[in-house]
């Protein structure tokens, strides 16, 4: 057995599989919860920017589906450096499948979602939306603050298929106003043109309603509407 003598200053996450009845660990759990990927934002070091155990907190409820367990973080109490990070998991091993830093050139864009979770469809398609942090997407950049993701697991990646940002996102980030404050809620089939909607409510008290096969054609309750999407 290898043995590891904790330094005061080291910090780890695990994920556990608990057995209801007993509270004994299945499935080899606990696993160690680590993740890395490119890019020159916040906390990178050589081009690389790894899981921060001790910045990184899970505020957002875990996702169970197609076979697929998601997790998420945001920060504690906003002390950066963070990032928002995605990951999926094999539920009945507990091996990490992919995971997913949305702003890898910027800062932030943390998923908090008040402890509620992201939103799937039968699909495989799984929503997630992201907090203030670095929007450059749609100017050639690499980073989602304040926006809502359309991903969906490929192989040993989460590529991110689709997204909505409101045309006002410099000014939400500023002024604290996070689009992903809440979790997204997917409607049932809808009559007319409009039948996949997605509802995201944001701090600013503004409820955007998101068609889901196009997302530019969404629609708002409130002000303003959108930014763009590909």
């Amino acid at each position: 057995m290898i043995r590891h003598a904790m330094a005061s200053n080291e910090y780890f996450q695990h994920l556990h599989a608990l057995a209801i009845t007993t509270g004994a660990e299945k499935f080899g759990g606990p696993k160690l919860i680590t993740a890395s990927g490119p890019g020159k934002g916040d906390d990178s070091s050589n081009g690389q920017i790894a899981f921060n155990p001790l910045r990184e907190n899970p505020r957002a409820a875990l996702l169970l589906t197609n076979d697929n367990l998601y997790l998420m973080w945001a920060s504690s109490c906003d002390r950066g450096p963070y990032h928002g990070w995605v990951m999926a998991y094999d539920p009945a091993t507990l091996a990490q499948k992919a995971a997913l830093n949305v702003t890898p050139d910027g800062n932030e864009g943390g998923i908090w979602e008040s402890d509620t979770g992201p939103a799937a469809d039968s699909d495989g398609n799984v929503y997630v939306p992201t907090g203030n942090g670095t929007f450059n997407i749609s100017t050639g950049g690499k980073d989602y603050g304040d926006s809502v993701l359309k991903l969906r697991l490929q192989g040993s990646s989460l590529p991110i298929l689709d997204y909505f940002t409101p045309r006002d996102q410099e000014h939400m980030a500023d002024t604290d106003m996070d689009l992903g404050s809440a979790g997204p809620v997917l409607l049932p089939d809808q009559p007319g043109p409009h039948r996949h909607l997605l509802l995201q409510p944001s701090k600013d008290k503004r409820i955007f309603v998101i068609d889901r096969t196009a997302w530019g054609n969404s629609i708002r309750i409130g002000t303003p509407l959108y930014k763009r999407s590909r």
